[in-house]
């Protein structure tokens, strides 16, 4: 089986403005707090590891694969297939090789997420993993009060549309973190500021340095029910520096109901360019 991430509506990513329960140890950063669970056995289930500084894999205090020093939110150009703008991280690929060859390995991997990791290097390690047939994740965010955990399946990879349907009765949801506030896009078009019809412009800007959560998620209950669909999903994107942390506070409010009911409950993930 060859999984691959979702890539459809990147080049909606680009024309928005983009620019620049599975128990696991709680980290910050590279350290592990002392209120952590005990580092795996070699024989465990191994979990990775994502922090700021890279990528630590099963029981390994070791560092598997680092950031690109040059900032742009990737690993090393040097650790990856296809170099800076490749996405299959050569380290973590050997790794789940090894890893599954020793039968510790399922098609569900765990990992831990530090919420300042950049989106681009969450998106590689994702990418690394699909492609080495891993069918699930379990991710857990690594911070010490309340850790917010989801679990997704990646869809089988789609063609990019070449343009958007006014017309379709899908939904088709698309959220896209920006630097500059949050895009919401469906199959009938970009929605324009105020989520009340098919515009140009950023749905929710950023006001005092950070996006209306609570708007967009009236915005996206607002749009279920004005478009009749069984989706269950969406997909969110970011740009490539966009702190994983920002991008599954978004999750969190499309997923579910302020009330906690199911919104749109499952999360595909766009990888950003």
């Amino acid at each position: 089986m060859r999984l691959q991430l979702l890539l459809a509506l990147l080049t909606a990513c680009l024309s928005a403005g983009c620019s620049s329960r599975h128990s696991t140890p709680q980290i910050v950063a590279d350290t592990v707090s002392p209120t952590a669970s005990p580092a795996p056995k070699d024989d465990a289930a191994p979990t990775l590891v994502l922090s700021p500084s890279g990528a630590r894999f099963g029981a390994s205090p070791d560092l598997l694969a680092v950031l690109d020093p040059g900032g742009n939110g990737g690993f090393d150009a040097a650790l990856k297939k296809d170099g800076k703008n490749g996405l299959y991280l050569l380290p973590l690929g050997k790794a789940l090789e090894d890893a599954r060859a020793q039968k510790r390995l399922t098609d569900t991997l765990s990992l831990t997420i530090d919420p300042k990791t950049p989106f681009r290097a969450v998106m590689e390690a994702f990418y690394t993993a699909g492609q080495n047939e891993i069918g699930s994740f379990q991710v857990t965010e690594a911070r010490l009060e309340k850790p917010r955990s989801f679990s997704f399946k990646p869809p089988d990879v789609q063609r990019p549309k070449r343009g958007l349907d006014p017309e379709s009765k899908a939904l088709h949801l698309v959220v896209l973190v920006v630097n500059d506030g949050l895009s919401v896009k469906t199959a009938g078009g970009n929605i324009a500021p105020g989520c009340k019809e098919v515009g140009p412009g950023i749905a929710f800007p950023k006001s005092n340095g950070a996006p209306d959560l609570a708007a967009l998620r009236a915005c996206v209950e607002h749009l279920v029910e004005a478009i009749p669909t069984e989706e269950k999903g969406f997909t969110i994107t970011a740009n490539p520096l966009i702190p994983f942390g920002d991008v599954v506070d978004v999750i969190e409010v499309v997923r579910t109901r302020a009330d906690g009911t199911p919104l749109l409950p499952d999360v595909t993930f766009g990888i950003p360019r």
